[in-house]
């Protein structure tokens, strides 16, 4: 059950990640640095892989 509720979260991020692209006619690089107007979601958290957060005071 756990499963099929993080495909379900997962596919209307995706569904709403391309329906924004496509309002906005832009693109993002796929995996192989092609422009794409359909990424999975699994290509753009891979993109966000390497970003960390450094806050000082």
């Amino acid at each position: 059950m756990i499963m099929v509720l993080c495909l379900m979260i997962s596919s209307i991020a995706e569904w709403k990640l391309r329906t924004k692209l496509q309002e906005e006619n832009e693109t993002v690089p796929d995996q192989k640095g092609k422009p794409t107007k359909r990424p999975t979601m699994r290509g753009i958290f891979f993109k966000f892989q390497r970003i960390t957060e450094l806050i000082t005071q």
